[in-house]
């Protein structure tokens, strides 16, 4: 299981890489695209822990650069992240559904309901 963070990191390096390229990457650059502050040493460690995970292969990395490509099992991952956010989007909306649909067909039964008495009150 990852963390938030290197879980941001392998998406952002998944979006870089096509295919099974090696690509070199600035770490200045990927900090910058990532939507939090940290350190070329947290970033470094985020991706020694992929690569020790076998999510990514690194070829060479120094202070500056690191390349890298990303494993079918980095891939994986990331597409079942995917499929987990779209199934709970899914979720939520046929739960917003589901409660629209009680609540219109309550309102419907109360004009109904309300309806049938006022023509009761007309007849008697």
């Amino acid at each position: 299981m990852l963390d938030k963070q290197t879980k941001l990191v392998l998406k952002k390096i998944g979006s870089m890489v096509s295919g099974e390229e090696y690509i070199i990457i600035k770490l200045s650059e990927l900090k910058s695209a990532l939507p939090f502050q940290c350190d070329n040493e947290g970033l470094a460690a985020s991706i020694k822990f992929l690569q020790k995970e076998q999510m990514v292969a690194v070829k060479y990395s120094d202070i500056e650069n690191v390349c890298l490509t990303v494993l079918p099992a980095g891939r994986i991952y990331l597409e079942e992240q995917e499929a987990a956010v779209k199934k709970q989007i899914q979720k939520v909306k046929k739960g917003l559904l589901s409660g629209l649909g009680v609540f219109f067909a309550a309102m419907l039964g109360t004009i109904v309901g309300q309806a049938i008495i006022k023509l009761f009150e007309l007849i008697f």
